[in-house]
This record gives structure tokens, C-alpha cells and sequence, in this order.
């Protein structure tokens, strides 16, 4: 849904929602979202979201949610860096204008 949709957006920021899922192997030690690694070189600030066992029922609807929770996470980063250049606006546009119905089923 995002690599469909995103590829006009230009950001000053840019950031890679890693989704971290539970399992039998390991299981995320965090709830909600967090801050990851950031390089500079790219401008690219690692957000990681821990996603629950069981799957939403209205997944698109959820995932969004995920995706601004995430931004919101990256808010207080931006200040504790003091990196005030990054204005996330149109990261936020972005995600709320994305397509809620789910997906075809693949054969």
C-alpha cells in the first residue's frame, strides 16, 4: 500500500516504519512505538511499532493508526535533537490520505 502510493512524496525526513510482529521465537519487549537508529546520511530515522498477536479485524484502518503513531513517536525525537529542519506535515498528510480498503486476495 505505501511503495504504491508514496512515490511523489519528497520529505526532509524520512521515515522507515520497521513493524516488529510477535512469534513463537521472540516476542517484541515494547508496546506502542520507538525511536531507532537515524543516519544522517540519508536522513532516515528508524521508527519500530509492535504489532499485537492477534490480527486486527479492519487491518488497512490499523495499520494507519500504526503509521501515525509512529510519526507521533518521532515528534519528541526531533526536539530532543534539536533537528527542527524536519517538518513532518506532509508525512502526516500522506498517511492520512491512504487508501482504507483492503486489498484484493491473491490466488
Amino acid at each position: 500500500m505505501i511503495v504504491r502510493e508514496r512515490p511523489n512524496l519528497r520529505t526532509s525526513l524520512n521515515i522507515n516504519v520497521v513493524f516488529h510482529l510477535p512469534g513463537s521465537i521472540l516476542t517484541p519487549e515494547f508496546v506502542g512505538a520507538r525511536t531507532g537508529s537515524y543516519r544522517k546520511a540519508d536522513d532516515a530515522l528508524m521508527v519500530q511499532v509492535a504489532l499485537p498477536w492477534e490480527p486486527p479485524e479492519h487491518m488497512n484502518e490499523y495499520l494507519r493508526g500504526k503509521l501515525e503513531l509512529a510519526l507521533d513517536e518521532t515528534d519528541p525525537w526531533i526536539t530532543r535533537r534539536k533537528k527542527s529542519q524536519y517538518d513532518l506535515s506532509a508525512l502526516r498528510e500522506f498517511v492520512r490520505t491512504l487508501p482504507l480498503e483492503d486489498p484484493p486476495a491473491r490466488l
